[in-house]
């Protein structure tokens, strides 16, 4: 055999063996299949947007209300552990939109024949103590999740820098997002992300509070300034939260302000939202209470496009916190959350960042019938927070009654990694859901189907 065969047989050995020596490997993740039925819901992108045009929305037909769909859904997640105090983290997303779909590559593993160039990276990064100095202070580098109060807030994958330590009893984070480097000469259009979060224990609760800072936080059809830089307005989130019990009672709360300004377009941007929930547990009963209130947005004063005040609350740039507060069947994926397995599904409005400029109460019960059976039941009420419209309704008649949404779901525990759930969901809507082509109240049927491991 050649020299450079020997040679090349003893690279290929030596990287194959080191891992085994060195490098500690797990797997964990889930494989999920959903189904939905929605009547009187159209469709929507992620970015909001329906998928039937104007004209089709006008000529509706009672066939064209109906929505039924299937998804699925796979995540694994590959840790390589060197020690304790360094590993790194290669994380994995598959997807279907609709079985049975037409469409190529990603997003689209349920196309007949499948075969499909459809994995995408979540996240690809290395997390490490520093070492050398007395304060324990982890970093962590490359593509990694963004999460800041993430029910409510932010969850975003992205691209930067993060660190974070323990002082006694306080936990201190900071960091660093590349949102947007486009890499043209010609327009300054990046957008970065920073952030720090401080949270401890004060008798039964964790608090904490949180500044978050993103430039260019939306991208404005509007185009250009004269200097050649995108109009986008620099904002702030400023934040508090509380997770805890008291007596028997067990409760979360989060208050948000957003501030920012524009200055092309003299903008002055400012919103609050707040969300609470208390629940209380009696034997096999679950018994809660839960509401939220977002800032009013005036559409008139938005109407004047220029030098205007912008009072209603803003999620962060490309934030998936939608999908993740789950406090509906209609608008989200209560009990068995749903959403976070395939699109979220929107009014014909096409708003993806429920539940801006809307307020709303609920009360639930859960019951544990058995080891294997899980029951829950909820009515809520949820209000339209928009002057001079409606967030969802077409009828531009500031109505304030989004309407009444009664839910129902259980929980089956088939195997002990295998969870089958279905939720049921009906509102009774409100005139500030008057949609046009005479949509009457929408309801929906989810199922989905969970693996985990």
């Amino acid at each position: 055999m050649r020299k450079w065969m020997w040679v090349l047989v003893l690279l290929l050995g030596v990287a194959m063996a080191a891992p085994v020596m060195a490098v500690e490997w797990s797997a964990t993740g889930w494989i999920g299949s959903s189904w939905a039925t929605y009547r009187n819901i159209l469709p929507g992108d992620d970015a909001g947007n329906t998928l039937l045009s104007a004209r089709r929305r006008a000529s509706w037909t009672e066939k064209d209300r109906k929505y039924d769909v299937f998804w699925s859904r796979a995540r694994v997640k590959f840790t390589a552990r060197a020690s304790e105090n360094l590993y790194g983290v290669m994380y994995f997303e598959m997807d279907s939109e609709n079985w049975g779909e037409t469409g190529t590559g990603k997003d689209h593993i349920g196309r007949w024949g499948a075969d499909q160039a459809a994995i995408e990276v979540k996240n690809c990064f290395v997390d490490f103590k520093i070492p050398g100095i007395e304060l324990p202070v982890w970093a962590r580098v490359g593509v990694q999740p963004f999460a800041i109060r993430p029910a409510v807030l932010l969850y975003a994958d992205g691209a930067g820098v993060t660190l974070r330590s323990k002082v006694e009893n306080v936990t201190l984070a900071a960091g660093w997002a590349k949102a947007v480097d486009s890499d043209t000469d010609a327009a300054s259009d990046d957008t970065d992300a920073y952030f720090f979060i401080a949270s401890g224990k004060v008798g039964t609760f964790t608090v904490g509070g949180y500044w978050l800072f993103v430039n260019g936080n939306r991208f404005d059809p509007a185009g250009f300034d004269p200097e050649g830089n995108k109009m986008e307005p620099e904002l702030h989130w400023i934040g508090a939260f509380a997770d805890g019990k008291v007596n028997d009672v067990n409760l979360t709360l989060d208050f948000i302000y957003n501030f920012g300004d524009e200055d092309y377009r003299d903008i002055d941007y400012s919103g609050y939202y707040f969300r609470g929930v208390a629940s209380y547990l009696y034997d096999k009963f679950e018994f809660g209470l839960g509401g939220h209130y977002a800032s009013e947005l005036d559409l008139d004063e938005v109407n004047k496009r220029t030098d205007y005040d912008y009072e209603g609350f803003l999620y962060p740039k490309g934030s998936e916190a939608p999908a993740i507060n789950n406090d509906s069947v209609i608008f989200g994926g209560w009990f068995i959350g749903f959403t976070n397995m395939g699109d979220v599904i929107y009014f014909v409005r096409g708003d993806s960042q429920w539940p801006l400029n809307t307020w709303g109460v609920r009360g639930f019960a859960y019951y544990q019938a058995y080891d294997w059976l899980k029951l829950g039941a909820q009515v809520a009420y949820w209000g339209d927070n928009v002057e001079g419209g409606d967030q969802y309704g077409e009828n531009a008649d500031d109505d304030d009654e989004i309407g009444w949404e009664f839910d129902v779901g259980a929980k089956v525990k088939i195997y002990k990694n295998l969870t089958w759930g279905l939720a049921f969901g009906y509102l009774a809507a409100g005139d500030a859901l008057d949609q046009d082509g005479g949509i009457d109240d929408p309801y929906a049927i989810v199922s989905n189907l969970v693996y985990t491991f």
